[in-house]
């Protein structure tokens, strides 16, 4: 019995049953669509990106049942009926450029989503795109790598809708020198990329990343130090 229901768990994650999806994706959520992602990828700490969900109604053969209400620690009764219908694997998905205009409008004040971060939940301020009916953007800026979740609830003509998803994770890159210190970095503890040379500026005392070539200038001119 326990593996029949590892197996029907596995089946049910791989389907989008469970209310949790992986990266830029989306769910069925009873009558309606939900797809959400990051505005601009890869996400980056310290660069300004946004979380957007667009909704729509669902294809009529993929309008969701009692089973997208599972958890993963929820298990079908023995006895009951295990049977689950896949999705059709011939069916030819959508261009990846291709924009849908069937969304639903007039739900940015309606809806709310958070990301949740390292246990550091931000919730989001939506508006609805000028051109795209029912894509809904979210303003975020990432403070720290990690892989977010991102919640959404709403209702849409009294039904709940209600999941989570979990966009792509977002990397560390690297902030310019500016940008770091904004965000509390001290200047000596400023990182460069890995070619370039970290020193003050003497006017501001503030750091800057500059080629070995342009440091040595700058230090025989006496418009910039070393840290020490």
């Amino acid at each position: 019995m326990q593996q029949k229901i590892a197996i029907l768990t596995v089946i049910a994650l791989s389907f989008g049953l469970i209310g949790s999806a992986y990266a830029h994706t989306h769910q069925v959520i009873g009558k309606y669509e939900v797809e959400v992602g990051w505005k601009n990828e890869p996400p980056v700490v310290g660069k300004e990106n946004a979380i957007t969900v667009m909704i729509t109604p669902a294809p009529t053969n993929e309008t969701s049942s009692a089973h997208d209400n599972m958890t993963n620690d929820q298990t079908m009764p023995e006895g009951a009926n295990q049977t689950m219908n896949m999705p059709d694997q011939n069916a030819a998905e959508p261009a990846e450029e291709e924009v849908r205009t069937d969304g639903i409008p007039g739900l940015a004040s309606s809806l709310e989503v958070t990301v949740t971060l390292d246990g550091k939940k931000t919730s989001l301020e939506l508006v609805e795109d000028d051109t795209i009916p029912g894509l809904y953007i979210g303003m975020y800026t990432p403070t720290q790598a990690g892989s977010p979740t991102v919640h959404v609830f709403g209702k849409i003509n009294g039904d709940v809708i209600e999941a989570s998803f979990h966009p792509e994770e977002i990397t560390e890159g690297t902030m310019t020198p500016m940008q770091q210190q904004n965000n509390g970095v001290e200047p000596k503890s400023v990182t460069c990329p890995e070619n370039l040379i970290l020193l003050g500026k003497k006017t501001t005392n503030t750091a800057i990343c500059v080629t070995q070539k342009t440091a040595d200038v700058l230090v025989a001119r006496d418009w910039a130090f070393h840290f020490e």
